[in-house]
């Protein structure tokens, strides 16, 4: 199984990016994360082996959970930057039905003027995914596809929670 060189290249971004972080493996480790790329993709039936395969860098060194997410970060921003954005994309839009939600019991017009620019921010969410998925490769649109459905879930939730909360409808 190959290494291409863009492989290796993303490799050591990615332990460079980690030990700027505090996060320090083995090259020991290093050395086998390439291997366990290689298997990957060999069982993926793919000729060359590749940084943004599922088997994830992050689980062959890190030890606590913390530490996980902040290498799945990295490793998406290096390995998968078109999946880290439609990530971050959908992060934001939980954030913000978080915010709105805890805005229910409050002041009636702050919160149908927050809800109102959530379902636009929402709007926006789903028009740079649309974007995103343009340029994206096979694995990348999925990731796009997967968030954009969430984001319509989440949509859809604002909807009725608002409309429970001003008393229009019943929420589920």
């Amino acid at each position: 199984m190959k290494v291409p060189d863009a492989t290796y290249d993303a490799i050591i971004a990615i332990r460079d990016a980690c030990r700027t972080d505090g996060i320090v493996a083995s090259d020991r480790r290093w050395k086998k994360l390439i291997k366990l790329i290689q298997a990957t993709a060999y069982l993926a039936g793919e000729k060359n082996s590749s940084t943004g395969r599922p088997a994830h860098p992050g689980r062959c060194f890190v030890a606590g959970p913390k530490d996980r997410s902040k290498v799945a970060r990295i490793v998406g921003r290096i390995a998968d930057p078109t999946s880290a954005q439609a990530q971050e994309i959908l992060d934001a839009a939980r954030e913000l039905t978080g915010k709105v939600a805890g805005l229910k019991g409050g002041d009636r017009k702050v919160y149908l003027a927050e809800a109102a620019n959530a379902l636009e921010q929402f709007q926006a969410q789903s028009r740079k995914l649309n974007t995103l998925a343009k340029g994206a490769g096979r694995r990348a649109k999925t990731v796009i596809a997967d968030v954009a459905a969430e984001i319509s879930a989440l949509h859809g939730e604002l909807g009725r929670t608002v409309s429970a909360g001003l008393g229009i409808g019943s929420a589920p």
